[in-house]
């Protein structure tokens, strides 16, 4: 566990507010977690991107949201500038270093705000792209599991992407990435 003193008092203040549910999730994100920074400052901000993604999965698997309607096809470059692109980008070039940016970001656009297209409407409408094979065009659950970041895999889940997607040459599941790099708590 962590010290009083390791956060402030603002962090310790919204985890109280939490039901009890949901802070059994935040505590067991902090144990997966792989801070990078250790500072007082920097690992509030840590603890806080957690709590927000932590209480998106609490909210998003408390009211499973309707089938959405499979949008029309697109190119993967039509959603380049997306939030799915940036968080894809983001998992690949960082790999394990990248929890705490993809964390950031997801909780700077966290649910309800709809300033770009959901991470679902993205991933329903690049499904092909992604299923042409490529070993370059992964889904964002593929690419979280094969970094082993299982918090961000349950979000992802949460937010309605397919876990028996395959892609690649090899036809990968996001269970057989995370099970080859040795992932063993994002299976």
């Amino acid at each position: 566990g962590l010290r009083e003193s390791a956060l402030d008092e603002q962090c310790w203040k919204s985890f109280e507010m939490f039901p009890p549910p949901l802070q059994d999730m935040v505590v067991q994100a902090v144990k997966a977690s792989l801070p990078m920074k250790t500072e007082k400052k920097l690992l509030s901000d840590h603890f806080a991107h957690l709590a927000v993604n932590e209480e998106s999965i609490y909210n998003l698997e408390a009211s499973w949201p309707d089938e959405e309607a499979v949008p029309t096809q697109a190119s993967w470059e039509a959603f380049s500038d997306s939030q799915y692109h940036e968080l894809l980008r983001q998992l690949l070039v960082n790999s394990r270093n990248a929890e705490e940016k993809v964390l950031q970001l997801l909780s700077e656009e966290a649910p309800g705000t709809k300033a770009s297209p959901s991470l679902l409407h993205v991933h329903l409408a690049t499904q092909e792209a992604r299923c042409g094979r490529s070993a370059e065009v992964i889904s964002l659950l593929h690419a979280a599991a094969a970094c082993g970041l299982s918090r961000l895999c349950a979000r992802f889940i949460a937010e309605g992407l397919d876990v028996n997607e395959r892609t690649g040459h090899q036809h990968f599941s996001p269970l057989h990435l995370a099970a080859s790099n040795g992932n063993v708590r994002a299976t």
